[in-house]
Formats: structure tokens, C-alpha cells, sequence
């Protein structure tokens, strides 16, 4: 196929200092096809990006009218788009290099440029009155698709999961709120018992027969071998004229990833989420029932056997019920796990094949009656923009783990203030706010000991407007850590972490010796400047009072922990490492909590804390 025009990208790769190699321009005009080829074409010719670089773009037309559309284009950067007669934003052409985005940055302003989010794009260019389509894929840059999908539902369930727990504990409160929350719950397990015999029966058969299309991928084959020939080899032989001993031949293939399996998986997922929900509500409702049962079989609350029994049976029917859900949330693990669902990616908000076969249309019109039943637990619209950006994605996934850990029973430490805790408007709304820049979260230890957990809160270079609840203070630039942990003992401050996730490879972060990490100075100046904080409270009250002259004082800081993710390229990097005040820690997307529980415990240990 002749194609119009010229569409290239330009990758800006950090290389090592000094480094003489250029960034070179490709051409990915051959990996455009026609409209007729658009549900056959090879994922050979995905056009490859990485997050997070900048991307150049030269886009010439010789029809002097072509226009380039990507999927989610108004997200971008608006600068180089226009609006056509439909709403829908392009780019032009141009004679001068598109800057699609640039890796900058600004808390204050975060909208200059907007990051692709890693997954696969259609684009197409328009030219007169054809269109020329291909697909763009944005790989992430430092963990593997599967672990940027594991890291994203990894914070929504452990968010889900600590605003359940919350939930469910302010539940057995006596309030008309709290009945509501019981009985919504209660009406989703009855809906998941009800249809219990039906659903595994179709999730095992959709474990072994999901649906599936068969497709053409083409690839060059010598002449003599070709067996099947088709109407795109006729186009090839005709434009390859000089390629006479080789044809472009259709191999038939299966696939499964198809918008209706996409929707598909969603679904699994959610009714997963509520059963594993609904197991928790009745773990914590049986133990009162039987409760109950012992106190009234004896003494002055003892109540006819009649009613005893009724109790009994209440409780063999909540046994029952829960068998059941558990043998239905292994039936979502079964197929959640099964080889064919890692075929499955991207998402999908409509297909047509959920409709026609009866097994998927049965469970999306159960997961709609679910949603129907309650008000569930939702993440605030703001979280959104982290979801964009698999930097922040890292940071907020890091924090919460922090969070998970503390409360691991080895450190037993309570969430009482901040965030979602002691927040009555979430507990009205069961919608989780976004974790604010700044936010606290105060917990509550043993033996009268507090830590106080704050997130991204710039630390006051101010030494007088420090207090006993904010005690640091910085005479250096860099003061604003991921976040950090306060911890008080018998309401006395007395030391800090500083804690800070770092979405890059572990030789861009440096160590003790700078000549070894190419020569750059800036994350390593940072975390330098972290451990140099000071503060006028350590083993001081709140009742302390910072006076004008400064006095000498025990360092804050006992460490400096820096979180970074195993690179793409080198999974083999497992263990923490100890370089006087800098910990370095490999942490990647479905590794163990184990691993922070135990460097806080460790930590805290060494440091005569616990």
C-alpha cells in the first residue's frame, strides 16, 4: 500500500554521561494499513513508545491536508491539537518537529504536558478521503504491563480493603447508617447464595471455552512453502515487485483478547471484590450470633429451646452460606488464573459479543443487579490523575503499603486520625477522598507509643515555626520526601524516618561513590539533604518551646529509606542495601508486605524504639 505521508518518532533516551550516541528519528509510515485490514492486521506492526520520554514527532503529507488522531488525543498536550467539525482533536501537519510530551513536572502545575498512560492506542491519519490506521503501544518504563496492572489493583483493593475494615467496624454501632451499611451488604450476599449454583458452572465453562476470533497475521514466507494466499499478497507481490522468490502469507491464529472477554474480566474482578466481602461481613457477624446462643442458654437470659434452635439454625444457614461464597471466590481465582486471560489487555466500556452469549450476558446483568443493591465503596474522582501517571501510581502504592504494614500484627499500630479515619463524611458517602498532599495519618501503638504517618508535606525551612506535631526543619533545599515517619513515645518526639519512591533504576538513584551512577548528582543531592534535617524536639514535649538562639541537638533523622522497582531488564536485584544513612530497597508490584514489616520492625528495634 503506498502510503501519503511521513509519520516519525523520536525517542529521547538518558544515556550516560557524555555519551556521543544520537537519538535517532524512525519511520513508522509502513506500519499504517487500510480500513480492510483493520481488525487482521499483525501485532508486529504496533508502533512502540516508552512513558515518560519525550516524543518528537515529524508528520508530513503530500496531500498538504493530512491530520493524525490517537485515541484520548484532548487528554494531551492541547497545544499542537485542533478541533475539527466533529469535536474530535487532531494534529496537523507540519514542517517543524510536534513535541507529543515532555517529561516535566510541577506540583504547581501538572497540565503542560500530560503523560500517555502505558497501554495500546488506535491512530489513524487522515488524507482526502481515505483514512490509514496502526496501533501505538506506551510500554512502562521501569515494571512490566503485569505489574502495572498489578500495582493498580493492588491499591484499590488495599484502599477497599482498609475503608472496609473501617466501615465494618463502625457498623456495629447502633446507628440507622449503620443498620443501612448491614442490610445493603446483607442484600449482596443474598443475590451472590441465590445464584451461586448458576455462576460457578458458567465461570468454569468460560475458564475452558471463553470466546474467541480467528484472525489472519501476515508474515513473509518463501514462495515455494506458501499454501494459503490472499488478496494482501496480491497487494504486496504487486508493490514488492523486486521480492520474487518471497510472499506476504496469511497464518491463521486464535485470539482472546476481545472487548467483550475485557469486560468480562472487569466483571470477575468486581464480583470477586463483593464476595470476598460479603466472607468478611460473615466472619464478623458469627461470632455475635453465637455469642448470643451461649447467653441465652443459661442463667437469667436463658430463652425457650425453640428459640435457641432458631439461632442454631441461623448459624448452620450463615456456615452454609459461607462454603458457598468461598467455593465461588476460588472459582474467580480459577479463572482470574487461567493462561488465556494474560492474552486479555486493555479495557473495554461497551462490546456487543457480552450480549449475544448467554453465559456473559447472565453475568453482567448480575453484576448490574449487585451495583444496584448498594452504595459501595468508591475512589474519589481525583485519583484519576494518579492513575495517569505510573510515577505518582508508585509513590501512592508505596505509602499505602507503608500504611498495610504498620498495621501488620507484628507491629500493631491503629489508624485512629486522618485520611479516612475519624472522617465522618466518608463514612456517610463511602467515598474515599484522595490522599491528599500533606495528609497525616496518626496510629496508635502499644505501651503508649504514636507514629505519625505523613505523606508528600513539604517540610518548613523555618526553625522557629517548627512544633511538637511537625518537628523538622530543613537548611538545605531539597524538603519535601514522599513521606515520613514521626514516631513519639510517651508524648515525646522522638525520632523520624524519611521515606521516598523513586519510579527510576537503581543506578539513576546513586550511592556513597557518585562516579559510579553517571554522573548524576540530583536524586542522590536530594536524599543527602533528607538525612540533614534537624529538629529542637528530639525526647521533648509538646509543651517545648522554640526559642530564638538554636541549641544543640540529637539528629532527628535515624535513616533514609529510598523505594525503587526491580528494572524491566534486571529482576534479579532483590536485596536491600545498607549504605551508612541510605537503605535502598528494591520493591516491585507483587512482592511481599513482609519485606516492609520487617525493615520498619528492624528498624525501629535498632534504634531502641520498640
Amino acid at each position: 500500500m503506498d502510503i501519503p505521508f511521513k509519520f516519525k518518532l523520536q525517542e529521547k533516551i538518558y544515556r550516560p554521561y557524555r555519551s556521543n550516541t544520537e537519538d535517532e528519528m524512525k519511520d513508522y509510515s509502513d506500519y499504517f494499513f487500510g480500513e480492510e485490514m483493520l481488525h487482521v492486521a499483525s501485532e508486529n506492526l504496533i508502533i512502540p513508545i516508552t512513558e515518560n520520554r519525550d516524543i518528537i514527532l515529524e508528520f508530513t503529507s503530500l496531500n498538504k491536508d493530512g491530520r493524525v488522531y490517537i485515541d484520548t488525543l484532548d487528554y494531551y498536550q492541547n497545544t499542537v491539537c485542533k478541533e475539527d467539525e466533529d469535536g474530535n482533536m487532531y494534529i496537523e501537519e507540519s514542517v517543524e518537529p510536534i513535541i507529543l510530551f515532555k517529561n516535566v513536572f510541577s506540583n504547581n502545575s501538572s497540565s503542560d504536558y500530560y503523560p500517555f498512560v502505558p497501554g495500546t492506542y488506535q491512530i489513524y491519519v487522515t488524507c482526502g478521503n481515505k483514512k490509514y490506521y496502526a496501533y501505538i503501544k506506551v510500554n512502562p518504563k521501569q515494571i512490566t504491563d503485569n505489574e502495572l496492572t498489578i500495582m493498580r489493583e493492588e491499591i484499590e483493593e488495599l484502599i477497599e480493603n482498609l475503608a472496609h475494615i473501617l466501615v465494618s467496624n463502625e457498623s456495629f454501632s447502633k446507628s440507622a447508617k449503620a443498620t443501612e451499611n448491614k442490610e445493603s451488604i446483607s442484600s449482596q450476599l443474598l443475590i451472590l447464595v441465590q445464584n451461586c449454583n448458576k455462576i460457578i458452572p458458567i465461570v468454569n465453562e468460560i475458564k475452558h471455552s471463553p470466546r474467541f476470533k480467528v484472525i489472519n497475521n501476515y508474515q513473509l514466507e518463501d514462495s515455494y512453502k506458501a499454501k494459503v494466499i490472499d488478496q494482501e499478497t496480491i497487494k504486496h507481490r504487486l508493490k514488492k515487485k523486486d521480492e520474487k522468490n518471497r510472499l506476504l502469507v496469511p497464518k491463521r491464529s486464535i485470539t482472546r483478547n476481545l472487548p467483550e472477554n475485557q469486560i468480562l474480566i472487569e466483571i470477575i474482578r468486581y464480583l470477586q471484590k463483593v464476595t470476598r466481602t460479603a466472607i468478611q461481613y460473615m466472619e464478623q457477624v458469627l461470632p455475635h450470633i453465637e455469642s448470643d446462643i451461649n447467653r441465652l442458654s443459661g442463667g437469667r437470659h436463658a430463652r425457650p429451646a425453640n428459640e435457641r434452635i432458631m439461632y442454631s439454625k441461623q448459624v448452620d444457614s450463615l456456615q452454609e452460606n459461607q462454603l458457598k461464597l468461598k467455593k465461588l471466590n476460588n472459582a474467580f481465582n480459577s479463572l482470574l488464573q487461567s493462561d488465556w486471560i494474560k492474552e486479555v489487555s486493555g479495557t473495554a466500556s461497551n462490546a456487543f459479543g457480552v450480549h449475544l452469549d448467554g453465559r456473559y450476558r447472565f453475568l453482567h446483568q448480575l453484576s448490574r443487579q449487585i451495583k444496584n443493591t448498594k452504595k459501595t465503596i468508591q475512589l474519589n474522582a481525583d485519583f484519576s490523575y494518579r492513575w495517569k501517571r505510573t510515577d505518582k501510581l508508585y509513590e501512592m502504592w508505596g505509602f499505602i503499603k507503608l500504611l498495610k504494614a504498620l498495621q501488620s500484627p507484628e507491629l500493631n499500630f491503629k489508624p485512629v486520625t486522618g485520611w479516612i479515619y475519624n472522617n465522618q463524611e466518608f463514612l456517610n458517602t463511602w467515598h474515599v477522598p484522595l490522599l491528599k498532599e500533606g495528609e497525616v495519618i496518626t496510629l496508635q501503638g502499644p505501651e503508649n507509643k504514636i507514629i505519625n504517618l505523613v505523606y508528600d508535606k513539604p517540610i518548613t525551612y523555618d526553625r522557629k515555626a517548627t512544633k511538637y506535631d511537625n518537628p523538622l526543619y530543613s537548611s538545605f533545599p531539597n524538603n519535601r520526601p514522599d513521606a515520613r515517619i514521626d514516631f513519639y513515645d510517651n508524648d515525646m518526639y522522638e525520632a523520624s524516618f524519611i521515606i521516598d519512591f523513586k519510579y527510576r533504576p537503581a543506578q539513576a538513584i546513586g550511592n556513597l561513590r557518585v562516579n559510579e551512577y553517571n554522573g548524576d548528582w540530583t536524586a542522590y543531592k536530594q536524599l543527602l539533604h533528607y538525612s540533614k534535617l534537624d529538629s529542637e524536639f528530639v525526647r521533648k514535649s509538646k509543651d517545648h518551646v522554640v526559642v530564638d538562639k538554636p541549641s544543640r541537638n540529637t539528629p532527628p533523622i535515624t535513616g533514609v529509606w529510598v523505594f525503587f522497582p526491580n528494572s524491566v531488564n534486571n529482576k534479579n536485584v532483590r536485596e536491600i542495601t545498607k549504605l551508612e544513612w541510605l537503605t535502598k530497597i528494591p520493591y516491585s508490584p507483587g512482592e511481599s508486605s513482609m519485606k516492609i514489616e520487617t525493615l520498619i520492625l528492624e528498624a525501629l528495634k535498632h534504634e531502641n524504639l520498640l
